[in-house]
């Protein structure tokens, strides 16, 4: 695994949330994911969305909405 890139207690409505985007690798491939853990006053989520690397450049921007959408 080699991060890339983290934010800490980002706001989220009545929720904070940290996050990471890294890349890691399987025996069969490469990704690049982002993964948050959301923290509410009820609640706590991860949210996780990957990409094969050679797609990131295309795929990133996508996954980074889906993600934002999911925890705001």
């Amino acid at each position: 695994m080699r991060l890339l890139g983290a934010i800490r207690e980002a706001r989220f409505r009545s929720a904070r949330a940290s996050c990471v985007i890294d890349t890691y690798t399987t025996t069969r491939a490469h990704y690049r994911e982002i993964a948050c853990l959301v923290v509410g006053p009820t609640a706590s989520t991860v949210v996780v969305g990957a990409t094969p690397s050679a797609l990131a450049a295309q795929q990133m921007t996508t996954l980074e909405r889906a993600v934002t959408t999911l925890v705001t």
